[in-house]
């Protein structure tokens, strides 16, 4: 399935040489707008750490322009500095302007410059042609000052944005290699019973992933969760009420008809909730799927008998893959399912399941339970893996065999 030709950091003799790295520094936030978890910045460090003898300048994203999560990467570069002490790392407010230059030019071997919010630049918000992003002014005006380019940023491949695939030519980093193999190992030949779970938002996202897994059998069994399950349930004519329907409903339209025909040929394949928790008075109430119209409440969690059927699946599954948290964990009480299926998940891999987390929230679920080590491998990447879980062909993957031939040898 991964036929990917490409260059490393380790290919390239980078040793003195000024170099721009787009990481994946993307981190929760809380109303206050700081840094909820550092599961991202944390490995991101792994790749300034491989580049500690060169003039390294940090480019990285956080939210998007206007979003609430939209801040400065400030306190992403005093986390980096604690990490990697006593290596130096400042911070810049500006990103293409004459103190980001000035600042950038300054920049001595052995330390780091990190960059502002490159979605500070309009254009990277959204989607541009590939060949249209060498074009952009943040490349065109960044380029020139720098002798190589690496793209660490697993969580951004999918997206055709200049800071990620616009450079002349791109190296990868240990993040987005390991991702790659990570990936490999489970879809290429993964060992049987695969079960695939999928949770929490982008129903629509992954509605498809797990619709091509199942339909060119590359999964067993699809235990589903969140906003995909409820859109799943309506896409039947099977109603959960206002209260949840209107959260979903423009990607249930989206996903048409289609989903009629699906489930009624993978009823066996694809597994729903068929109980679910709501929130009343303050209190967790659980509730049989089909009450759900009649209570009209936002659905928060999966209740305690599809809980058990889910780790049933688990508990004789070989691989698993998680994508996106079954229940709202950031309230205690609708935090039930997903620690103990990330508990059953660490049983699975001690038995020597392969097992992959992947996905912001679930990654940062299982870091606060302490036992992200346990998992074979916890993905920085949510989007990014659902969609190449969805058979598509990553933009970054597409820079980088472009760029394969364009670099000498190791010296």
């Amino acid at each position: 399935m991964i036929d990917l030709k490409f260059k490393t950091i380790y290919d390239v003799d980078l040793k003195g040489k000024k170099v721009l790295c787009r990481l994946d520094l993307n981190s929760p936030v809380d109303d206050n707008k700081k840094l909820r978890d550092d599961l991202r910045i944390k490995a991101s460090s792994a790749t300034i750490k491989a580049l500690k003898d060169t003039k390294l300048v940090i480019l990285a994203h956080q939210g998007k322009y206007g979003d609430k999560d939209f801040i400065p990467l400030k306190q992403h570069a005093e986390r980096l500095a604690e990490i990697l002490k006593p290596q130096k790392v400042t911070f810049v407010d500006d990103l293409l302007g004459d103190k980001a230059i000035a600042a950038i030019k300054a920049v001595n071997v052995g330390e780091v410059l990190v960059l502002d919010n490159v979605r500070n630049f309009r254009p990277d918000n959204d989607e541009v042609p590939i060949d249209d992003c060498a074009k952009t002014e943040l490349v065109q005006k960044l380029a020139p000052l720098f002798d190589y380019f690496v793209v660490d940023a697993f969580g951004a491949a999918h997206r055709s944005q200049p800071s990620v695939v616009g450079w002349p030519t791109i190296l990868a980093g240990p993040v987005v290699m390991k991702e790659i193999e990570a990936l490999k190992k489970a879809l290429d030949n993964p060992k049987r019973p695969f079960v695939l779970l999928v949770g929490g938002a982008k129903a629509l996202d992954k509605y498809k992933a797990l619709k091509y897994n199942v339909e060119y059998n590359i999964a067993d069994k699809v235990l589903v969760a969140g906003l995909t399950a409820q859109m799943l349930y309506e896409g039947m004519g099977k109603m959960l009420g206002d209260a949840n329907r209107k959260v979903f409903e423009k990607d249930l339209d989206k996903a048409g008809v289609g989903v009629i025909p699906f489930m009624k040929s993978h009823a066996d394949q694809v597994i729903l909730p068929v109980d679910f928790a709501v929130e009343k008075d303050g209190k967790r109430v659980e509730i049989p799927w089909n009450e759900s119209l009649k209570t009209n409440a936002p659905i928060m969690d999966i209740g305690p008998k599809t809980l058990e059927m889910f780790k049933k699946e688990i508990a004789g599954a070989q691989t698993i893959i998680a994508n996106g948290p079954p229940g709202m964990f950031e309230k205690p009480i609708f935090g039930k399912s997903t620690t103990e299926l990330i508990d059953a998940m660490v049983a699975a891999t001690a038995r020597g399941a392969y097992t992959i987390i992947g996905g912001g929230e679930f990654g940062e679920a299982a870091e606060k339970s302490g036992k992200a080590d346990k998992i074979s491998w916890i993905s920085t990447g949510g989007g990014a893996m659902l969609e190449f879980m969805s058979g598509k062909w990553l933009p970054l993957f597409v820079a980088l065999e472009r760029s394969y031939s364009k670099f000498p040898a190791k010296k």
